[in-house]
């Protein structure tokens, strides 16, 4: 688990990294706003078969869980 107490991730951001989990999801429909690291530690779990799952609350933080 990786967990942060900062701004907190927009709903559509936790959709799009909770979307690898889903084998129809795209990996090119990556939100305008989303930082280079995010999309890579996404393609890379993906590459793996590894899971992401993203929890956030805006204004209170952001939980990473990461499964190898």
């Amino acid at each position: 688990f990786i967990k942060d107490t900062g701004i907190g991730m927009k709903p559509y951001q936790v959709l799009w990294c909770n979307r690898i989990n889903d084998p129809f999801a795209d990996l090119n429909d990556t939100p305008l706003h989303a930082g280079l690291g995010l999309i890579m530690v996404k393609e890379l779990i993906n590459a793996i078969g590894g899971k992401i799952y993203v929890t956030a609350t805006l204004g209170r933080g952001t939980t990473f869980e990461i499964i190898l």
